[in-house]
């Protein structure tokens, strides 16, 4: 591997709440801080949350404030300017734009390496024409400028080189797996969810309406009419919580559907259960599965054509459904309930691919 001690790293990513993607970027910053010395600068410029939690205390982390991404390129030209950077990563679009500009317009040299994590027909599905034709036409004009472009998934790196020509190398997300602290292991929504004498389903991720999570609930619905004994719980946090809970209240299901909140760490909560649902309409890769399958848990997701499915290795691991019927999903939980359906056994050899050191070595050989 090339030399990468004490690099200056400079990483954009226009952090909302604590996603994915956030993870995946403060899980390589703290990579590349403590391993390589390297000296790393993690720029959100729409945040001002605190996430001394996840970082390394040599992470620097700038939170910008601003109303808008349109103020920020003379913000992100002037940290350039003032640093001594090696290398730009820009994390999603239209970060990923907002990045090239800057290192084209500032004084300095430096390599910018674009990641996308996202499908772009999806991110832009809700624009108008006209801003989608721009869209994807600065992706189709700026990503050749940069040193190096990464997507996260082979369906996201497919769309690109369908908009613009250039085939991103895809890097898969690591998956940091984290030792549960007695501080988790006592928390009472982690002690009531281990000792419910139920079949236990979970779902991990941001309420949002594009992770689809009042279907879990139609889901819970139809589970609890068949009088099948069991939990559901959701954790995350997100501007539908409140829809949720209505739902949740509407259809009866207090007591067999819970949402937990964000936490820091899922994995108690993951290896406390024995199902794991993702029914979001469309994910970039879905890097929730890959940690539900280090839990073991046995996998039904929505097969939207891309992330899960590759994840998943069409279904090798888990099994896909083409249809968001809740009643789909319920035909598969019954079948594994009934022990008809066992999860596959070989799945080590797999989770392989997302250490965090593969995956930083992997980063390091693109930007060198």
């Amino acid at each position: 591997m090339k030399d990468f001690s004490k690099k200056n790293i400079l990483i954009i990513l226009n952090a909302n709440g604590v996603g994915g993607a956030e993870k995946v970027c403060w899980s390589l910053a703290n990579e590349f801080s403590k391993k390589y010395q390297s000296n790393v600068t993690i720029v959100h410029p729409q945040s001002n949350m605190d996430y001394i939690d996840y970082l390394d205390r040599s992470v620097t982390v700038l939170n910008l404030n601003l109303k808008s991404l349109k103020t920020a390129l003379p913000k992100i030209i002037s940290i350039i300017n003032k640093g001594n950077f090696d290398c730009l990563i820009a994390n999603i679009w239209p970060i990923t734009i907002l990045g090239i500009l800057a290192s084209l317009i500032s004084k300095k040299t430096l390599k910018v390496i674009t990641v996308d994590h996202c499908l772009i027909n999806e991110e832009t599905r809700d624009m108008s024409i006209m801003k989608r034709f721009f869209s994807m036409l600065s992706i189709k004009i700026f990503y050749k400028f940069a040193h190096k472009n990464i997507a996260v998934s082979e369906s996201i790196s497919s769309e690109i080189h369908d908009i613009a020509k250039i085939k991103p190398e895809v890097i898969y997300n690591p998956i940091d797996y984290q030792v549960p602290t007695m501080n988790e292991l006592s928390d009472p929504d982690y002690i009531f969810w281990k000792n419910l004498d139920s079949i236990k389903i979970i779902s991990v991720g941001t309420l949002q309406e594009q992770k689809n999570h009042k279907l879990i609930i139609e889901i819970s619905e139809i589970l609890k009419n068949l009088k099948i004994e069991f939990s559901t719980c959701i954790l995350g946090e997100g501007p539908e919580r409140h829809n949720l809970e209505r739902e949740i209240h509407h259809r009866g299901l207090t007591h067999n559907c819970y949402l937990f909140g964000f936490k820091k760490n899922p994995y108690p909560f993951m290896e406390a259960s024995n199902i794991f649902l993702l029914c979001a309409r469309n994910e970039g890769f879905g890097n929730v599965l890959i940690e539900a399958m280090h839990a073991d848990l046995d996998i039904i997701a929505h097969d939207d054509s891309s992330g899960p499915s590759e994840a998943l290795k069409k279904g090798e691991f888990g099994k896909l459904i083409d249809n968001l019927n809740p009643h789909s999903f319920v035909s598969e939980i019954k079948t594994i309930i009934d022990n008809k359906g066992p999860k596959n056994t070989n799945r080590q050899q797999y989770l392989k691919r997302f250490d965090t050191h593969e995956v930083t070595e992997a980063y390091i050989e693109a930007i060198s």
